[in-house]
C-alpha cells in the first residue's frame, strides 16, 4: 500500500495550479523511488484520458463520487485523493469515467488555502506567487495571498511595505488590497507602502500602467510609470503625482542615490532606510543640498560623508542622531 503518496499535491500539478514550492516539494517526492514516479506518471495518464473525454462528456461529479466511494469502501468525502487505505492498482482498476468524474469535482470545488508571509524588523523576504509573479517583503511587513489563484481575479492582501513584478494576464487582473484602498493591475512593477502606524498608504509605479482606488468607492487614480498615489487615511483623500523619490527601492536594492537633495529629505530617508530618526537641529540647515551614492553601506559612513560636504557634526542622542 502507499501510504504517503501527495494526492492533493499530485492534482494541483496536474491542474497547474502548484507554485514554485510545492512543484519542487512534488519533484523531490517522485525522485526518491521508481514506485513514486510509477504512481505519478499513472495518475498523470489518467489525467491526459479525462481531459480528452471530457470535450464530449459532462459527468456527474456528485454521483461519480459515490460510485467511488462505493467501490473503495472508505469515508472520505471530498478528497477523492487522500484515500490511502486501499492499493493504487485498486484505484487504477476502477472506471475511468469513475476516477475522471472524481479527479472534475476535485478539482473543481477545491478551494485555495490561504497564506501568509510575515517578516520581523530585521529582514525582508521573497515570495514566487503560483503565478510566478515576484513579491519582496520590506521589514514589518505582512502579505496574505492564496496558493493558488481561482476565479476571475489574482487577489491578495498587503500590511506594510512590497514590491511588486506583476506577471501579466490580461483575463485575470491582479488586485492588491491595502487598508480602504486597492491596486488593480494586470502585470507590472510597482511599490507600495502601507504601514499601520503610517497616516497614508503609498504606491508608486516603476513600469506599466495601475489603478488606485478606495475601495466600496468612486475614487481612484490611474497611474504611470513615474508617477506615485497618495492615499491620506485621516482625510480619505486621493491624489496622484509625480515620483520625485529615486529611493522608492532602496529597502529592497540597498541602493540610496542622492542628487543634490536638500538635506532635510535625506534625512528622512535615511531614518526610514535604517530604521532610526535622523534630524536636524537648525532650520536653516534643512536645505543644504546633498550628493552621493551609496550600496549596501553601514549608516556611519553615510553620515561621515554628509559631515564632510556640509561642515555638520552627526551627534548621537539617545535612540536618534542630530545634525548640528
Amino acid at each position: 500500500m502507499h501510504e504517503n503518496v501527495p494526492y492533493d499535491l499530485i492534482a494541483s500539478a496536474l491542474e497547474g495550479a502548484c507554485n514554485a514550492q510545492e512543484q519542487n516539494e512534488l519533484d523531490l517526492w517522485i525522485a526518491q523511488s521508481p514506485a513514486n514516479r510509477a504512481i505519478y506518471e499513472e495518475m498523470k495518464s489518467l489525467w491526459a484520458e479525462s481531459q480528452q473525454i471530457a470535450d464530449n462528456f459532462s459527468p456527474d461529479a456528485h454521483q461519480a463520487l459515490a460510485r467511488v466511494h462505493q467501490r473503495i469502501g472508505a469515508g472520505h468525502k471530498a478528497k477523492v485523493f487522500s484515500l490511502n487505505s486501499i492499493s493504487w492498482a485498486y484505484k487504477i482498476a476502477a472506471s475511468i469515467l469513475i476516477v475522471a468524474g472524481a479527479l472534475f469535482f476535485f478539482v473543481s470545488n477545491k478551494k485555495p488555502v490561504q497564506l501568509a508571509a510575515i517578516t520581523d524588523n530585521k529582514s525582508n523576504s521573497e515570495i514566487v506567487l503560483s503565478d510566478n509573479s515576484v513579491v519582496k517583503l520590506n521589514k514589518n511587513s505582512k502579505l496574505t495571498y492564496p496558493e493558488y489563484f481561482k476565479g476571475k481575479e489574482r487577489r491578495l492582501r498587503l500590511e506594510g511595505e512590497a514590491l511588486f513584478d506583476v506577471t501579466k494576464d490580461k483575463e485575470k487582473p491582479f488586485v492588491v488590497e491595502v487598508g480602504q484602498t486597492k491596486v488593480t493591475v494586470l502585470g507590472t512593477y510597482f511599490n507600495v507602502r502601507a504601514y499601520s502606524l503610517e497616516d497614508s498608504i503609498v504606491v508608486s509605479l516603476l513600469e506599466g500602467k495601475v489603478e488606485f482606488a478606495i475601495e466600496g468607492k468612486d475614487a481612484k487614480v490611474i497611474l504611470t510609470a513615474g508617477e506615485k498615489g497618495l492615499y491620506i487615511k485621516s482625510r480619505g483623500s486621493l491624489t496622484k503625482m509625480e515620483e520625485q523619490n529615486t529611493n522608492v527601492t532602496s529597502w529592497n536594492t540597498g541602493i540610496l542615490k542622492f542628487e543634490a537633495l536638500p538635506l532635510a529629505n535625506v534625512c528622512t530617508t535615511l531614518s526610514e532606510h535604517y530604521g532610526i530618526s535622523i534630524c536636524i537641529k537648525n532650520a536653516s540647515d534643512a536645505n543644504l543640498r546633498f550628493t552621493g551614492t551609496f550600496k549596501n553601506q553601514r549608516l556611519s559612513e553615510i553620515l561621515l560623508s554628509i559631515e564632510e560636504a556640509t561642515n555638520l557634526k552627526a551627534v548621537k542622542n539617545g535612540n536618534s542622531i542630530i545634525f548640528e
